[in-house]
């Protein structure tokens, strides 16, 4: 006889924003873990996400169905950004999802979606995913299995570098041969000389 959760729910998230995805190739988050696809999904507190909250309730509840044997402190998959330091997470609840197996991704067309600078932090997506219970080494809770994405829309990215123009304006040759390569032209910067620093 199986069990209740490898009869796995599937359910289709709210648009989220992304983060911290590694949807086209797997990703090792600790030294010994295993290479796993996975996304962060960041949904603003004014949206319903009631189905993720019953789906993870479920989950639980199917694993421990005795309250009496239920874990005391299980891990929460439901997280509040607003105690995270990480952009774009305050006011937001997020979720973690993985998967051993690549997603499928797909544009708001239902067109395959095949590279990663399609699919960036901060963008919009919509998640199919699943959830399961654990009991290891003395963790319990639920987590998100991911099955597919689909992107919804664009928005600014997340943590954007600046680009090489602004990064080297103050060493820009104005002009041919006017002495910019000259070190004495260099903006003036920390000169250093405190003896107990390491570098």
């Amino acid at each position: 006889m199986d069990h209740p959760q490898d009869r796995q729910k599937l359910i289709v998230t709210p648009p989220g924003r992304l983060s911290f995805p590694a949807v086209f190739k797997p990703e090792k988050k600790m030294e010994g873990d295993t290479l796993q696809y996975s996304v962060t999904l960041l949904f603003p507190k004014t949206e319903d996400i009631e189905p993720i909250r019953k789906l993870a309730n479920e989950t639980f509840r199917a694993r421990w169905p005795d309250p009496a044997k239920q874990p005391k402190n299980p891990r929460k998959p439901i997280r509040d950004g607003d105690e995270e330091s990480w952009e774009g997470y305050a006011g937001h609840w997020f979720i973690k999802a993985k998967s051993l197996f690549p997603p499928g991704v797909v544009n708001a067309k239902l067109q395959k979606i095949v590279s990663d600078s399609e699919l960036y932090p901060g963008c919009w997506v919509r998640a199919q995913i699943g959830a399961w219970a654990y009991d290891t080494k003395g963790n319990t809770g639920v987590s998100f299995n991911l099955y597919n994405l689909m992107k919804v829309r664009d928005d600014t990215p997340f943590m954007k570098r600046e680009d090489a123009e602004g990064a080297f304006s103050a060493y820009a040759d104005k002009a041919a041969g006017d002495g910019s390569d000259d070190p004495k032209n260099y903006p003036a910067g920390d000169k250093g000389g405190d003896s107990d620093l390491p570098f």
